[in-house]
């Protein structure tokens, strides 16, 4: 890492200890996930993936707004105003409330859209999610502004550990699709447990509307930008399920599992970690500028071989990981692996920009 007189800034070691833990959660979820996938495939259709597949574009375009990027501005100040960071809760609780009301009740037009009857009660049962997400924002920003990052691992590793035991449990029982869904609100709702009963932050019954007012307004393009990155990610999906169906879905949705787990397991934690470092220090562009380079170059050296690797061996490797019965799933693997490979070292682009602040440059760009 270039310093040059930078090392009061980021602490290397720091970084890299941070980064390790929330990435091992990640790569605990991603070894789960190879003794899971299997027994799951063999209990689950492609149907079955493809109808939840079907629902969560809904889901996580609300998740986008149920934040509204005021987590990732309270982090680029050097204080912890009681006041504001009060208010910033509140505002996400009730829009938190608002999205799942939202949500629900277009639970039937998405039905209707994909004409797909099963669709609509999976929507409302993953509503919760919604709100489990945007309650925990300003408390888990706490934990991040303290850097507790081997506490946030233990608090996502634990409610990984869980929701893959419920998915099991109900995919068992012949549960089918609701064995997924189990396992998305098992996931948020341990999550949420954890980072409460953790947090150092205890909302006081304060509103200062006024004072947020710079948060809102960085929070605006943080939204905007996770809108645009969120569609060109999630049209295919919602036009596959239109017009192709629920089976074709799942095999779609089971491919990007694997297309996007270089960016889960290193990009991902990464991206994370370094907001927390680089954000009070946004001031030091040529830092910045090194430090991408740097991290940029290092990231095309660990994640192009591996996905290349994968590729070439696309038909053995799922053959046995998944069985014969998802063998297209490999095929388009193979196909998208090159974009894979660019979307999880071109992601630090998100971060680094937003150190900056420029929110606005991120919107544009997606």
């Amino acid at each position: 890492m270039p310093n040059k007189g930078n090392e009061a800034h980021m602490s290397v070691k720091k970084l890299v200890s941070s980064t390790a833990a929330i990435s091992s959660t990640k790569i605990f979820r991603l070894l789960a996930q190879f003794f899971v996938l299997p027994i799951l495939a063999k209990y689950l259709s492609p149907a079955d993936y493809g109808v939840v597949a079907m629902a969560m574009p809904l889901v996580m375009f609300s998740i986008i707004f149920a934040d509204a990027g005021l987590g990732q501005s309270l982090l680029r100040h050097s204080t912890r105003d009681q006041k504001i960071w009060s208010t910033c809760y509140w505002l996400t609780i009730g829009l938190g409330a608002f999205l799942a009301c939202v949500m629900a009740s277009l639970g039937p037009l998405f039905g209707w859209f994909y004409d797909e009857p099963r669709v609509m009660p999976i929507i409302l049962a993953l509503a919760p999610a919604v709100f489990f997400q945007s309650s925990t924002t300003i408390p888990q920003t706490a934990l991040q502004y303290e850097k507790r990052f081997g506490l946030i691992a233990l608090i996502e590793t634990t409610a990984t550990a869980l929701s893959f035991i419920v998915a099991i449990i109900v995919a068992i029982q012949g549960g089918g699709a609701w064995a997924l869904v189990a396992q998305f609100l098992t996931m948020h709702g341990i999550r949420a447990s954890g980072i409460f009963l953790f947090s150092t932050f205890r909302a006081s019954f304060t509103l200062d509307i006024a004072g947020v007012k710079e948060h809102i307004l960085f929070g605006k393009d943080v939204m905007g930008s996770g809108c645009a990155q969120f569609m060109t990610q999630t049209i295919d999906t919602i036009m596959i399920g239109r017009v192709l169906g629920t089976t074709l879905l799942g095999f779609y949705t089971m491919t990007f599992l694997f297309v996007r787990i270089t960016f889960r397991i290193i990009t991902g934690p990464l991206n994370y970690v370094l907001y927390s470092y680089l954000a009070p220090h946004h001031e030091n562009i040529t830092f910045i500028r090194e430090s991408f380079l740097f991290l940029t170059r290092l990231l095309s050296i660990l994640i192009i071989p591996v996905i290349g690797l994968i590729a070439a061996a696309h038909e053995p490797f799922f053959n046995l990981l998944l069985s014969e019965k998802w063998a297209l799933t490999g095929v388009l693997f193979m196909i998208a692996a090159p974009a894979a490979a660019y979307q999880a070292i071109e992601a630090l682009r998100f971060t680094y920009l937003l150190s900056i602040g420029r929110a606005d440059t991120n919107l544009r760009i997606n």
